[in-house]
């Protein structure tokens, strides 16, 4: 039960990026202006649940313990194209969240970008060099807070605002647009949870699938839900729900900012983690250093700017990763 919590917990913190926790990514990929439409939350919530299983059950069934053995056995002789393919998106996804943070620290308190993703750096090279026992921990330690966060932006934001509902609807994609969602934040999913599922059991596996998936789906539905409620005014917002914050309160928004640093944080660390899980470090001296020079590498890409990051980056590596993660379900 311990070790499925534990699992949970740490795939929670993957999924739950800048993109999630702002809600852009639920306004991109589910929110339409009327609440009957709501499929694609449902399909999205199985296919997280699935890809997590399909992933550590794998693991399990074959002893894998590092990303690269889960690789050979998934896709034989393509597993190095697509090795080099996880670790090229875990380098963008990773610098792209320093310059997340640093996007996030100007527009709330005013400090230069550079500044707040040098200070995201600092915090991850502080984790990183105590490999599985740091993710693990600052996972347990901030996820409970995100999820507290959402729940008690989106819960005021449905009981104390003034909604403003939408007329008509949208006409989306809804599989296609949860089948995107999914692929791109789940691509990385086998550099974390392979390395975890060490000692897994049946048990802890289906806790860890269902756990994760129904979390994720849960807070997917919430905040697709309160922002249906503000359609016209969140819509072209970059960062919806701290629009929303905003509105309700300025203590709203100082504690909406915590939790979006903290997400920014749990992906960056387990991006980070997925890289140097693939490095065989001798000794803690060299592991230091490892960090040190990875995280000196990434630092000058993270200047170029949150929102070219996204827009380049994200929509790339969402199609590719469709692939990849039908690779993941129909694994038998």
């Amino acid at each position: 039960m311990k070790q499925g919590l534990h699992l949970a917990a740490v795939y929670i913190g993957l999924v739950i990026g800048a993109g999630f926790a702002s809600g852009r990514e639920i306004m991109e990929y589910f929110n339409i202006p009327n609440l009957h439409h709501n499929r694609g939350v449902v399909i999205a919530t199985l296919l997280l649940t699935l890809v997590c299983y399909r992933i550590l059950r794998r693991a399990y069934q074959y002893r894998l313990f590092t990303c690269k053995e889960y690789l050979t056995s998934l896709c034989g002789p393509l597993a190095p194209w697509v090795n080099r393919f996880l670790l090229c998106y875990l380098f963008c996804g990773f610098f792209t969240m320093l310059a997340g943070c640093g996007a996030l620290l100007n527009q709330s308190l005013m400090l230069p970008s550079w500044l707040g993703s040098f200070l995201l750096l600092i915090l991850c090279f502080a984790v990183l060099v105590f490999d599985l026992k740091g993710i693990i921990a600052l996972n347990l330690l901030l996820v409970p807070c995100m999820i507290g966060g959402i729940l008690f932006l989106c819960f005021a934001g449905i009981l104390t605002a003034e909604p403003v509902f939408a007329s008509g609807s949208i006409v989306k994609g809804t599989l296609l647009s949860a089948i995107c969602y999914v692929s791109y934040n789940t691509v990385s999913a086998p550099t974390v949870l392979v390395p975890l599922a060490k000692d897994t059991t049946p048990k802890s596996i289906r806790i860890a699938a269902w756990t994760g998936g129904l979390v994720l789906g849960s807070l997917i539905f919430l905040i697709w839900t309160c922002q249906s409620l503000y359609f016209p005014i969140l819509e072209n917002s970059e960062i919806p729900l701290l629009h929303l914050a905003a509105l309700i309160g300025r203590s709203e928004k100082l504690l909406y900012t915590a939790v979006l640093f903290m997400a920014i944080t749990t992906t960056a660390v387990s991006e980070g983690f997925g890289i140097l899980s693939q490095i065989p470090f001798s000794s803690r001296k060299e592991r230091v250093i490892g960090v040190l020079l990875f995280c000196l590498a990434a630092y000058p890409f993270s200047l170029i700017g949150f929102s070219s990051l996204i827009k380049y980056i994200y929509g790339l590596f969402g199609i590719l990763g469709i692939f990849l993660m039908g690779w993941f379900i129909l694994d038998r």
